[in-house]
């Protein structure tokens, strides 16, 4: 089993410089900011480690969410999936 983290942001926008939609203001969620992994669960299929993500300056603290993935690494399969508000130490 292996395990993915990411960093995700809501309340993302942008706006269209060209085409038909050239003007519009368009808004993002569940923007992948950080991606790390896979890292492998351990033998007693538990996970004791830590991860440090260094974050932006142009990134919203409380628009951010962590996201965790653990994965059947021989199947593909998700087995299980989190995701929580950033906190701050």
């Amino acid at each position: 089993m292996v395990y993915y983290l990411a960093l995700q942001e809501n309340n993302l926008q942008s706006t269209v410089n060209a085409g038909e939609n050239r003007g519009e203001l368009l808004r993002h969620d569940y923007v992948a900011r950080q991606w790390l992994g896979p890292f492998k669960v351990g033998a007693d299929e538990k996970i004791n480690q830590s991860h440090e993500i260094q974050l932006q300056s142009g990134w919203s603290q409380r628009d951010l969410n962590v996201v965790a993935f653990v994965q059947n690494s021989a199947t593909g399969k998700i087995l299980q999936a989190l995701a929580l508000g950033f906190c701050e130490d």
